[in-house]
């Protein structure tokens, strides 16, 4: 990295204003080809080197078939001079109304940030989150000094907060905005409901929350009634749920193997449930529990186990199947099937997520290695070009200075480290 630096003193010495910073980043640029300036002009805003509105625009279009996430496309349009169309984005993504409400905010005004939440209301079918989107209302409406609109809706989502089952979010309103008594009361309903769908522990930690808050009321015979709701849930409860050795205790006497391994299973003892299966013969029953622990490490275990008894063909089904094709490509080209390693790796590089396996360059050098070894010098020279513009799109040029080195072409890398060695803005 120190040598990197100085390789920069030596053609920029005086790198220090934002014009600076700018005339230089435009001025590596222009040294790129103009399909690998495009990729580069979206990757600099991607990686935060650039607040290019022109840059930003691209990034969007580019972005906008790529799965990339709703905050990313938001933020180009953010970029680009177009706040209502990173309002439109999280819109669109249904799950976002609090970003959409944010931006309108941020750069249009509270009146478009009320709009976004009434907008978010009035859609048909369900709406999970009415109860959040009633409260940021009514903290929108206090900013605006209307109160009777700010009463309205927290009303309106204490009753959502109920009806949702977020008890603690009417809870909370209700103490900032109304009285002691209802908080009781709205604490002792919740704890019926969930006392009649079976949910014991949460019921029992509600009813002692109610007598807490009776208690500081002041009104203790109250308290004491709601103590003994909760009382009466503990003595209802089957003992079994709470005292974890006295089952594992029963089921070694009873003898029943496969409820011993249940119940090891149950209190989450997988270790304890393997060893019982495997004594017992029972080996499909041990893999399967096997296969519960710990997936990725105990898998990569075995896949290494059946690789030193010489079933390579076998440990390859097993990566894949623990989701390690990276392993099972490199297991693939060092014991001679470089081909399964190329369509591995391919799949991979050429599945259009803009994280993950898109941006994982160990799948290009993999592939790569691969085609070498098959001896395709085309195909190699064709992933290593497709590594370079993909991680110059990302904005991660040190990668794409990786991979054209490794092709050979030093004077395009040479630019891509410099980009890579630019402060961001």
């Amino acid at each position: 990295m120190k040598n990197l630096r100085s390789l920069v003193g030596r053609f920029f010495p005086s790198i220090s204003s934002a014009e600076e910073k700018h005339h230089h980043l435009e001025e590596l640029l222009a040294r790129l080809p103009t399909e690998a300036r495009d990729a580069a002009e979206i990757g600099v805003v991607r990686a935060g080197l650039s607040e290019n509105p022109e840059y930003a625009a691209k990034a969007s279009s580019f972005y906008a078939d790529k799965h990339s996430s709703y905050h990313q496309r938001a933020r180009f349009e953010i970029l680009s001079g177009n706040p209502e169309g990173a309002i439109a984005i999280y819109e669109e993504g249904s799950f976002f109304v609090n970003e959409a409400a944010e931006v309108a905010k941020k750069y249009v005004g509270v009146e478009r940030a009320i709009k976004v939440y009434e907008d978010a209301l009035q859609k048909e079918g369900p709406l999970p989150n009415s109860a959040h989107y009633h409260e940021e209302l009514a903290h929108l409406y206090e900013e605006q000094g209307n109160s009777d609109s700010a009463k309205k809706h927290i009303k309106l989502a204490i009753a959502g907060y109920e009806e949702e089952g977020a008890v603690y979010g009417a809870v909370n309103l209700e103490r900032r905005y109304g009285t002691l008594d209802n908080v009781i009361k709205i604490l002792v309903r919740a704890a019926e409901v969930k006392e009649a769908a079976g949910g014991g522990n949460y019921g029992r930690l509600l009813y002692h929350q109610a007598a807490e808050a009776a208690e500081e009321a002041g009104n203790l015979e109250n308290a004491r009634q709601i103590h003994e709701k909760e009382l009466d849930s503990l003595l209802r409860e089957s003992c079994w749920r709470l005292d974890k050795e006295g089952v594992i205790t029963l089921a070694k006497k009873v003898g029943n193997k496969d409820k011993l391994i249940a119940a090891y299973e149950k209190f989450d003892l997988p270790q304890e449930a393997f060893k019982v299966a495997l004594q017992e013969g029972y080996t499909d029953r041990a893999m399967e529990i096997c296969f519960k622990m710990s997936v990725t490490e105990e898998l990569s275990k075995l896949a290494k186990f059946t690789l030193d008894k010489g079933y390579q063909n076998m440990t390859l089904r097993i990566y894949e199947h623990a989701g390690l094709e990276k392993e099972a490509a490199k297991t693939a080209i060092q014991y001679g099937n470089p081909q399964k390693a190329l369509e591995i790796c391919e799949l991979k590089i050429d599945t259009p997520h803009e994280n993950g396996y898109y941006g994982d360059a160990d799948y290009y050098d993999l592939a790569m290695d691969a085609a070498s070894r098959i001896g395709d010098k085309e195909r190699r020279e064709l992933i290593g070009r497709k590594a370079i513009h993909k991680f110059s799109a990302l904005g991660e040029f040190s990668v794409s200075a990786r991979f054209a080195e490794k092709l050979g072409d030093n004077e395009r890398a040479r630019t891509y480290t410099l980009l890579a060695s630019l402060p961001k803005v």
